[in-house]
């Protein structure tokens, strides 16, 4: 019950008002840098904007006095590297302090941008968005992913994020069949549980690290399927968020395939 209220706490994006020591926290599920890839090199830039008149910070592990943890400054754009020396696996939580004094920062003060280009072939482009769920995007509910492309020109993964570790059942179906055509189960681990002072201004608990696993999906299923939907269901109370990468590997095209999830809107609202 502990860990429970303690997660409630932290991954709740709430103002200063409410909260006078938290976080506003998204997803950066994939980790800024460079990576080689098969005839390419991948590089992914987390662009960050703070639009108020303070300054914002953000937390890090390698804070000292040369080495500050990332500030903000205010009205500017910045590329951001990995806040975060001691992370084991792509992807990590993120965002500024809110309500602390005396830099305090508003929902809607600081935003991202995830971006991926390969510099070998389009060094010019400005790069496929990646998704940045929040918490509350974080569903123990069914994820479907359509239209997952089944070819030998083209490579796709999936990885997966939970809030906690646990595991999830990974199905493909077919598109044209409606048949279930590949099924395993993954476990997703990783979740950092250590309370960290990472910054004197606000000494609270910090989780970094979400749970992760990840499998490159099959380019053949042994039949004549030209595309499947990919459904993730997540075992026990483990809230997850999913997306698929698919690279065709003649032109490098990069796509992103990532969940949607409806809100509610009463008729008489609409």
């Amino acid at each position: 019950m502990r860990h429970a209220t303690f997660f409630a706490l932290l991954f709740t994006a709430v103002s200063a008002i409410a909260n006078p020591s938290g976080r506003l926290t998204v997803l950066v599920p994939i980790n800024p840098g460079t990576l080689a890839g098969a005839g390419a090199q991948w590089t992914t830039t987390l662009w960050a904007t703070n639009t108020g008149d303070l300054d914002a910070f953000l937390g890090c592990t390698h804070a000292s006095n040369d080495d500050p943890c990332p500030v903000l400054k205010a009205h500017t754009t910045t590329a951001l590297a990995t806040p975060y020396f001691d992370l084991t696996h792509p992807g990590f939580f993120e965002g500024p302090f809110s309500g602390v004094i005396p830099h305090p920062a508003s929902p809607h003060q600081v935003s991202f941008s995830l971006r991926a280009t390969d510099s070998n072939t389009a060094p010019q482009s400005a790069g496929t968005e990646i998704p940045l769920p929040r918490p509350s995007d974080f569903h123990n509910a069914k994820i479907a992913l359509a239209q997952i492309p089944v070819n030998s020109h083209s490579r796709s993964r999936l990885r997966l994020y939970g809030i906690t570790n646990g595991t999830a059942t990974v199905r493909a179906i077919g598109i044209t069949s409606n048949q279930e055509l590949f099924r395993t189960v993954v476990a997703l681990d990783g979740v950092d549980t250590l309370p960290t002072p990472i910054n004197p201004l606000a000494p609270i608990p910090a989780i970094r690290f979400p749970s992760y696993a990840e499998i490159a999906l099959p380019d053949s299923y042994g039949g004549s399927e030209e595309a499947v939907r990919i459904e993730i269901t997540p075992g026990g109370d483990l809230k997850l968020w999913a997306f698929a990468s698919v690279t065709d590997n003649v032109s490098q095209q990069f796509t992103i395939v990532s969940p949607s999830i409806f809100e509610y809107i009463s008729i008489s609202a609409l």
